[in-house]
């Protein structure tokens, strides 16, 4: 068992120090470019627990001053006129509608499926959260999730600001009203989705709150014409680059490559000054990535890298799940997976992919764009023979949770022999435990050293057994991690 720091119990009456939480945090390198007076702490400490009705007014009333904004004096978009809320019913319908209902993507946008009673994929389904709800995060966790909040949800709001040239007073009025939103439907009903959000649905209700703040023409206008578009621009260039530092490699070995795999995960193709280097100069570009990936790529916490591969080479009738993670770095998991197809016969991969952009998930759309790059046409054999398929998962969360997953999708994990899931955050929520599971990813955040009992910045390649998950969350002091359940612990 790893001891873990004290927690208080997360309660509506619990004091937090949050004077002393960080703010303006690092999120991929990129930080609000506006300097702000207040932050979601702010909010969260002074914002009461509502009831249903209460809390909904308020919302309400937030809604209604920047309609005006936007409406009237910005004239960005018409005025909306919202559903009055007269009672508890009304204001229980007004968040169905608006926060509880489930994103399908059509067309490449967001569009609301209202709730049906024979539609059981509608809902944010928060029982048996994995890794744990925010209820039994320890205190430290608690305050940096709210400055991560809080750093999230200004980046977003800049965004769109930066798109439609709102000024700086304007884009801060916006800011200060989604977080009063977002504090306000969280702590609604005695702290009720506070206690049951994971982090997964936690940045789905961020994002829902500046569509609904933005109003929903605009957020279409800007997520069809710019974010959409702009993601899978984004995605393609990722991919581009790493391909360039897989170039500038050369000649690496299944064991080298997988290690590489692990790290690039932390060298952020994605990110706008990279990709601006990169179009600047490629070849200065791609060394310097190439040395940074070099060196970062040097501790591993767990190795079973040779478990993998020697199951692999059994080369018998077995298949094979495979669940990729972000642009960039998929470049490396695609070409490990090019060669082990390439050295065997009978081995059999099922891509577990998303139809549609998810911040910088990779998806159809880039994978497709991706495989046409020469360095990928053994791939695209393997396609035509049969043994690499495509299966399409559509989720709004950045990482895959099996409570959303349709049947047809479940039935191919529990026919799987083995799977392989990239990144830290699907190894937090996808437990698939009906088998054997490889996890691959770099320690990154408080929670993934907790689930791991890693090192910050550490790789991790783990076996973790069917019918075993990779972590046993027990309280927010004790935590059996990964390290303990494959006893395999590498450290120097």
């Amino acid at each position: 068992m790893k001891n873990k720091p004290k927690s208080l119990n997360f309660t509506p009456d619990k004091h937090l120090s949050l004077s002393n939480t960080p703010e303006a945090l690092s999120i991929k390198g990129v930080k609000p470019r506006l300097h702000y007076s207040t932050c979601l702490s702010d909010y969260y400490s002074s914002t009461p627990s509502l009831d249903t009705l209460q809390g909904c007014r308020l919302i309400y009333g937030e809604l209604e001053s920047i309609d005006q904004l936007l409406s009237t004096h910005l004239k960005l978009r018409p005025h909306i006129s919202y559903q009055p809320i007269s009672d508890t019913f009304s204001a229980e319908a007004f968040l169905q509608y608006l926060f509880v209902t489930t994103p399908a993507k059509t067309n490449n946008i967001y569009q609301d499926i209202e709730r049906k009673d024979n539609h059981q994929d509608v809902g944010l389904r928060l029982d048996n959260l994995l890794p744990f709800p925010m209820a039994n995060a320890p205190d430290e966790k608690l305050l940096h999730s709210l400055s991560w909040i809080d750093t999230y949800i200004k980046i977003m709001v800049e965004s769109h600001a930066d798109y439609y040239q709102i000024p700086n007073l304007a884009t801060k009025q916006i800011v200060a009203s989604s977080l009063h939103i977002y504090a306000l439907l969280v702590k609604m009903n005695d702290y009720a989705w506070a206690r049951r959000i994971n982090f997964n649905h936690s940045v789905y209700l961020q994002e829902s709150i500046v569509k609904l703040i933005f109003g929903h023409e605009l957020f279409l206008e800007k997520n069809t014409q710019h974010t959409i578009g702009n993601l899978l621009r984004i995605g393609d260039l990722s991919n581009e680059i790493a391909l360039s530092i897989l170039s500038e490699l050369g000649k690496i070995d299944l064991m080298q490559l997988i290690q590489l795999s692990i790290f690039m995960g932390i060298i952020w193709t994605s990110r706008k000054d990279i990709q601006l280097s990169y179009l600047q100069s490629p070849n200065r570009t791609t060394i310097a990535l190439t040395d940074a990936i070099t060196e970062k790529s040097k501790e591993l916490c767990i190795d079973e890298r040779e478990a993998f591969l020697k199951w692999t080479g059994h080369d018998t009738e077995t298949s094979l799940i495979v669940v990729l993670d972000d642009n960039g770095e998929s470049v490396f998991d695609l070409a490990l997976f090019q060669k082990i197809l390439s050295l065997t016969g009978n081995l059999r991969i099922t891509l577990l992919i998303n139809k549609y952009p998810v911040s910088n998930n990779i998806s159809l759309q880039t994978l497709d764009t991706l495989l046409t790059n020469p360095y990928f046409s053994d791939m695209k054999k393997h396609f035509s023979t049969g043994r690499l398929k495509y299966h399409f998962v559509d989720q709004p969360f950045r990482s895959f949770e099996q409570n959303y997953f349709f049947p047809i999708t479940n039935k191919i994990i529990k026919s799987a022999d083995l799977a392989y899931i990239k990144g830290v955050n699907f190894f937090e929520t996808f437990q698939p435990i009906n088998l054997d599971r490889f996890y691959c990813f770099t320690v990154s955040g408080m929670t993934s050293s907790m689930l791991t009992g890693c090192r910050e910045g550490s790789g991790v390649f783990a076996r973790v057994p069917k019918n075993k998950t990779g972590y046993i969350y027990h309280s927010p002091n004790t935590i059996t991690s990964l390290s303990d359940i494959t006893q395999t612990t590498q450290s120097k």
